[in-house]
């Protein structure tokens, strides 16, 4: 069984958050409006990604189900879900402005292969958002995290590696681990940014749950005292060098370079 999170299951309600904290990041930085999301799941980043105006999104995953659950449950004008091999669906005929592919990278077994697809599917000057997890902070760390889905990955200087033959890297952020809240905490934060923050992020993640469900609320009810420890909390930074061992994730944005213009000498 492939590593998927699905709203409402009982590993969205720790890491729904960091992964819908994520593609609003990206949402932010998208150039143009053809956006590929590779390795989507069920969608619901890719439903993310198409809340621009006038943006087409298309998401791909190997998985029929996660496909036939996306399709049920993320529908929007603009966005199409479909079936397909990160490594081979499009057959570099499909060019986006923007691809997006979160935490894919370190499931294949040749992540610079991938590279190279990724590459095929950006325009020359569009643009590639990717995350990766941190070795350094999974299977490498003093108390290693093994997962056996993860088969590739990578440290910083690996990540930038796959990435520079074909990518200029525009930018290095860094997503913390996702840190629970505990609720006595949460009740001396009510009136700080932090605190808003959380909220807003957890309003999010459970309009995707309402979504999955089939329901479109106006509004998501504020969390009941009672369910503030659920509560937790990530964040994103920019990558400073004295981080590059020891952030959680990875994510970089990216720009493919035009082509080179021959002399007229």
């Amino acid at each position: 069984m492939p590593e998927r999170l699905e709203p409402g299951s009982a590993a969205w309600r720790h890491y729904g958050h960091q992964h819908v904290q994520r593609y609003a990041f990206a949402t932010d930085r998208i150039v143009g409006r053809r956006v590929l999301d590779l390795a989507c799941g069920v969608g619901y980043g890719s439903y993310i990604l198409a809340q621009g105006a006038g943006r087409e999104v298309t998401g791909v995953d190997l998985s029929v189900e996660a496909v036939a659950y996306g399709r049920k449950h993320y529908q929007r004008p603009g966005l199409r879900i479909e079936t397909g091999d990160a490594l081979q669906w499009g057959a570099g005929e499909e060019v986006f402005d923007t691809v997006v592919s979160f935490e894919t990278i370190e499931h294949l077994p040749d992540p610079a292969a991938f590279a190279v697809r990724l590459a095929a599917h950006v325009r020359p000057g569009g643009r590639l958002i990717i995350s990766a997890p941190n070795t350094l902070q999974h299977k490498r760390a003093a108390m290693p995290i093994e997962n056996p889905f993860h088969v590739s990955e990578p440290d910083h200087a690996t990540f930038r590696g796959w990435l520079t033959p074909h990518f200029e890297i525009e930018a290095e952020w860094e997503q913390s681990a996702v840190t629970p809240l505990a609720a006595s905490a949460l009740d001396g934060l009510h009136d700080t940014m932090d605190s808003l923050r959380q909220r807003w992020w957890l309003r999010a993640a459970n309009r995707i749950e309402h979504l999955l469900r089939g329901h479109r609320p106006s509004g998501v009810a504020a969390t009941p005292r009672a369910n503030r420890s659920l509560l937790v909390a990530t964040e994103l930074f920019p990558l400073l060098p004295e981080r590059w061992s020891a952030c959680d994730v990875f994510v970089f944005i990216c720009r493919r370079p035009a082509p080179a213009r021959a002399g007229t000498g």
